[in-house]
């Protein structure tokens, strides 16, 4: 196995001729340092290419600078979704500045995965997570709290939580969808939805069902689990009906 090159504090310390404990103060900006001693230090620890070594902070502060990310989803869900890319590739953009790095996992819902949110925990390899996909009487927010493990949920859960939640307008797009379509002349509107099962499917159905009745438009709605495939299945089903549908609405569908 390789040995690990990089520079330690102890290496700048030999090369500033100064002691460990003085140039963790001058990396850490802490008081104690004459600011030429600081400026000499920091100099020659950019020199060497010194950085803060993750494993290290971790231990002398007792925490993981990790977060995790538990996605429930089938694979080929996951991939074909627009979401969790973005999602993740913004989560890790702010995290590369704070130090932090994400633990990503997917899960099947239930047992599998209750059971890597507990090894989440009991390893310590995360100080929070990010919950995602929020269910009706999502038991995943008891079970966290339990752990006692920190989380922010994307959207309000309909049951009691201890969380920060981060949410957005679940029915905007639809409603504009909704009335762009009627304002066409539509009068008979579906809508392939995601499961109601989860709370994000269940807003944009109520929200597309809300705008259809106060167009005075016929609404129908086809559930599906988000996969492409059953995309497929249900516009088909809509497509061979009796009487079709008009216009389709398809919002945020994976």
């Amino acid at each position: 196995m390789p040995n690990d090159t990089r520079p330690t504090i102890a290496d700048v310390a030999r090369r500033a001729g100064v002691s460990k404990g003085l140039v963790s103060f001058a990396l850490n900006g802490r008081a104690g340092v004459s600011p030429d001693t600081r400026e000499r230090i920091l100099a020659i620890a950019a020199d060497m290419g010194w950085s803060p070594s993750l494993r290290a902070r971790s231990l002398s502060v007792g925490r993981a600078f990790a977060c995790g990310l538990v996605i429930g989803r089938s694979p080929d869900v996951i991939a074909a979704d627009p979401f969790f890319p973005s999602f993740i590739a913004g989560v890790e953009d702010e995290f590369s500045v704070s130090g932090q790095v994400l633990v990503l996992a997917a899960a099947t819902p239930g047992r599998h995965e209750a059971e890597t949110y507990r090894g989440l925990a009991a390893d310590r390899r995360v100080d929070g997570v990010i919950l995602s996909d929020l269910r009706a009487d999502d038991p995943r927010i008891e079970l966290v709290a339990g752990l006692g493990i920190a989380a922010v949920t994307l959207g309000v859960p309909d049951v009691d939580s201890p969380f920060t939640s981060v949410s957005v307008d679940d029915g905007a797009g639809i409603r504009l969808a909704v009335d762009h379509l009627a304002d066409l002349g539509h009068v008979d509107v579906a809508h392939v939805a995601g499961p109601s099962a989860m709370l994000h499917g269940r807003h944009r159905t109520a929200a597309f069902e809300r705008a259809a009745a106060a167009r005075g438009i016929r609404a129908r709605v086809v559930e599906t689990d988000f996969s492409a495939a059953d995309g497929a299945r249900a516009t088909d089903e809509l497509l061979d009906a009796e009487t079709p549908p008009t216009a389709i609405a398809m919002l945020s569908f994976e």
